[in-house]
């Protein structure tokens, strides 16, 4: 079995780093990612989205896919002015967008 598609390489970087770092100067408040509990059990994962200041949430209703995602960071952006929610399988954003 391969790796999940979120550590799969873009440019030698994987690609939730890619999306993230992509997204940099763009996000204005906190940016918060849900993972499945094999991503999270990947430290080196958690350990650089934790570096770049990115909030990493467990997905609490996995069933739902990925309504469970958006609905796990609904439950946790209070504050947030806005939000971008951007699926791992179309990692590229557009910076004029």
């Amino acid at each position: 079995m391969g790796c999940h598609k979120a550590l799969l390489p873009i440019h030698d970087t994987p690609a939730i780093l890619y999306s993230l770092k992509s997204l940099q100067g763009i996000v204005p408040n906190q940016v918060f990612v849900t993972l499945a509990p094999a991503l999270l059990m990947n430290k080196p994962c958690v350990a650089e989205l934790s570096f770049l200041g990115v909030t990493v949430l467990h997905n609490q209703f996995m069933s739902l896919g990925y309504k469970g995602s958006i609905k796990t960071v609904l439950a946790h952006a209070n504050e947030a002015d806005g939000i971008i929610i951007g699926p791992i399988d179309a990692p590229f954003f557009s910076r004029k967008v």
